[in-house]
């Protein structure tokens, strides 16, 4: 009897010396540089201030989001991000905006120098969206705003909702299609920001005109 005892304590614990939890899988948002947004007359001699993204506490976290039938959120057992959604973001539109010479010069979100422009934003959401058994997309959900520091005005703001299918239903799928939401985005900022600029420009030609 003390045999069989001794065996079956032996068996537990290299049952449980074997038993291994699973693999966490990290995914990051870093995408491919998008082509520059050069400005069409010339490059701005205004700097620009890039401000951190606010966003909700869920977005805040490492916790890779998903959505099914537009009410029920959850998030990924064994997927996470590398760093929060937000901090990616912000590394990835401020290297954009520093590769587009749209600007002078971006100001990062460290800095303490006082640029001519400040862009604001507002990140509502970022997450894999189930849509049905056999289709999903990455959504990113975000809205922008410049501002003159001169007039502290919003010169003008836009809200940017980018969705782009996911080819398969799971983490890995929907880091996919959320890293090419994240590159479109960017492009759309910094075309954004050119016809903005140039807008700007315009106005301020025609007003320096109808003075004279």
């Amino acid at each position: 009897m003390k045999t069989i005892f001794t065996a079956v304590i032996t068996a537990f614990i290299v049952t449980g010396c074997s038993t291994t939890s699973p693999q966490i899988s990290e995914y990051t948002l870093t995408t491919e540089k998008p082509q520059a947004q050069h400005s069409t007359s010339e490059t701005s001699s205004k700097t620009l201030q890039y401000q951190r993204i606010k966003a909700p506490a869920s977005l805040s976290s490492k916790s890779i989001l998903y959505i099914k039938n537009d009410q029920e959120v959850g998030s990924y057992l064994y997927s996470t991000w590398i760093d929060s959604p937000v901090v990616m973001m912000e590394r990835s539109t401020l290297g954009a905006l520093q590769e587009s010479r749209l600007f002078s010069n971006v100001i990062p979100i460290y800095s303490q120098t006082r640029g001519d422009y400040v862009l604001e934003s507002d990140l509502n959401a970022l997450y894999h969206r189930i849509l049905d058994t056999t289709s999903s997309e990455g959504t990113i959900d975000i809205t922008y705003r410049l501002i003159d520091l001169n007039t502290r005005q919003c010169i003008e703001s836009k809200r940017f909702v980018v969705t782009n299918p996911s080819e398969t239903q799971d983490a890995k799928g929907g880091v996919k299609a959320l890293k090419k939401s994240m590159e479109i985005l960017n492009g759309q900022i910094l075309l954004w920001l050119n016809q903005t600029i140039e807008m700007k420009k315009l106005k301020f030609r025609e007003e320096k005109e109808g003075r004279k």
